[in-house]
């Protein structure tokens, strides 16, 4: 089965609550399924 790699992570200098951070970066599980699905297509 093929692969790929995706880069999805925080940039320098960002501050802010934790549970804010996950939801600006989409490392929650609705960010992680939008790339899931925008990365298949």
């Amino acid at each position: 089965m093929p692969s790929k790699i995706v880069g999805h992570g925080f940039n320098l200098g960002t501050s802010g609550a934790v549970k804010d951070l996950i939801r600006e970066y989409k490392l929650d599980s609705q960010g992680i399924a939008e790339l899931a699905k925008k990365t298949l297509r």
